[in-house]
């Protein structure tokens, strides 16, 4: 019985999807420590000492689990409003998550799962505030709106043609520096122009904006017919499933050219000009794939597999550039 609560719950969230925020959290936070170190605080580490240029682990505890908390209950309440929508309809829908359709659970679970998962946040997003300060409140209320209306209201975001966008600015580019500015809080030099150091943390957010506004394109894509009869206007529907492919081909490689782009002019480490373009190859391997199997509801499943695969390796290529390093710099400066 407690193994099926389990079950249930990891599918009303989604849990697969969770790598999304926790790409961006991680990224954001080893942006951090790279920008630290650079400003002269010590050697690179990926733990605050003396240097105090490693990660706030406290800060970056309560972060992660709020984040966390954010992105289940948004997802659903996405489950929820899906349901009542009919956007989810089991005529069209093949996925085996989708537990209230497929599974018989009451609409109501998702609600209170959603609920309880948003109250959650805001604790942790309390104790962030002490760590911090109180400007991390409005902001996390602001991710926490826009995560409800995303599925929710008279006019849902995701029903619009900018629904990816939407995803990838705040999911992407706006997590990325909300955990760039948690860590950095409080421990910037100086010295420093203000704008300097948010200037490179938005340059090097925008790659996660792409590359999690092309996994909304997939299931967009794959999702044409059922968004039709549901009345959603997305790219996809407006301009077609093929349309809607090609655009989570261009963001995908727009990601990967972001990155190659940090790295010539040295925002990440000059390694990612190598490490980008090679893992590179993976994604056309998958879109190749993914183009073969083509798009629609009984090949959803698998091709979002494939994506987040892609968006996988992409996360891999970002954080493996900073760690290699972080942990070549350490080696150089003696302690």
């Amino acid at each position: 019985m407690r193994c099926n609560k389990v079950k249930n719950f990891l599918s009303i969230v989604e849990i697969r999807t969770k790598v999304v925020s926790v790409s961006s959290f991680l990224l954001g936070t080893l942006f951090s420590v790279r920008y630290l170190s650079g400003q002269g605080l010590g050697p690179s580490s990926l733990s605050a000492g003396k240097s105090g240029a490693g990660i706030h682990v406290g800060r970056a505890i309560s972060m992660f689990l709020a984040t966390l908390c954010v992105d289940m209950g948004t997802t659903a309440w996405n489950t929820y409003f899906d349901y009542l929508r009919g956007t989810d309809d089991p005529r069209i829908n093949r996925e085996p998550d989708k537990v209230l359709i497929h599974g018989g659970l009451p609409p109501a679970y998702a609600f209170w799962t959603a609920f309880w998962l948003y109250a959650a946040a805001m604790v942790g997003g309390l104790v962030l505030s002490f760590q911090v300060g109180v400007w991390i409140l409005p902001i996390g209320a602001l991710c926490m709106a826009v995560g409800f209306f995303y599925n929710a209201g008279p006019m849902p975001i995701s029903h619009t043609p900018v629904g990816e966008w939407f995803a990838g600015g705040f999911l992407g580019l706006g997590l990325f520096l909300i955990s760039f500015g948690v860590q950095v809080a409080g421990r910037i030099d100086s010295m420093v122009p203000q704008w300097k150091p948010w200037t490179m943390a938005v340059l090097a957010a925008f790659p996660s904006l792409f590359a999690v506004a092309a996994i909304l394109a997939v299931n967009n894509a794959c999702d044409t017919e059922g968004d039709k009869l549901a009345g959603r206007k997305t790219f996809a529907v407006l301009f077609g499933k093929s349309a809607g492919e090609i655009l989570a081909i261009v963001l995908v490689f727009l990601a990967y050219l972001g990155g190659i782009a940090l790295s010539w002019v040295e925002i990440l480490p000059r390694i990612g000009i190598y490490v980008f373009p090679l893992s590179a190859l993976f994604a056309l391997y998958r879109f190749y794939q993914m183009r073969e199997l083509g798009y629609s509801h009984s090949t959803k499943s698998r091709n979002m597999k494939s994506i987040l695969q892609i968006f996988g390796v992409w996360s891999l290529s970002y954080g493996g550039t900073l760690l290699i390093d972080l942990f070549r710099t350490s080696m150089r400066i003696e302690p």
